[in-house]
């Protein structure tokens, strides 16, 4: 009931369907790439929405996530997840590409769910998001994103923390 009427559910559990709302939508909104002369009918650096739930959906089966043994041996493993494989495996190692950018934005989205929501051993201090936040070029999609994650009404401090933390590491 909660995904059909959100009124029904405290905060802590809407903020958790809006997270996983939200990541799905970072592969597939085209948004992302405004201003960057993005040509969205191709879906290079990004996945077309029911192409991507397609790839959610086959690791399901009677509404429960398969193991990994089951997944491997899947027939057509290598055709269903051929693209996602080229995604990961093109991104460009000098952090140029827009599919490493949308990578990196994922990763510091990531990790505020983890930090909320995940084991304790999940959790991501400040320190730890400046000094990792350090080590990486800028991120050129930033804006886009944080319009992005604004847009899910998305508020959660450890979320507010990342993106903080990269604005002032970027300046932006």
């Amino acid at each position: 009931m909660m995904f059909l009427d959100s009124t029904l559910c405290e905060k802590d559990d809407l903020d958790l369907i809006k997270y996983l709302k939200l990541f799905p939508k970072m592969f597939c909104e085209v948004s992302l790439f405004k201003g960057q002369g993005y040509n969205s009918e191709n879906d290079t650096d990004h996945f077309f929405n029911d192409e991507f739930q397609l790839l959610i959906d086959s690791v399901v089966e009677e509404n429960k996530v398969i193991s990994f043994s089951k997944f491997k041996e899947s027939s057509d493993f290598k055709d269903k997840y051929n693209k996602m494989l080229s995604y990961i495996s093109e991104t460009s190692n000098d952090k140029t590409c827009l599919k490493w950018s949308l990578l990196h934005a994922f990763h510091f989205a990531l990790m505020p769910f983890l930090t909320r929501y995940g084991y304790d051993f999940q959790k991501t201090s400040e320190d730890k998001l400046i000094n990792f936040s350090k080590k990486l070029p800028q991120n050129i999609l930033l804006p886009n994103v944080s319009n992005l994650i604004n847009d899910y009404q998305l508020n959660t401090k450890e979320l507010k923390l990342s993106t903080n933390v990269l604005k002032k590491h970027y300046k932006q």
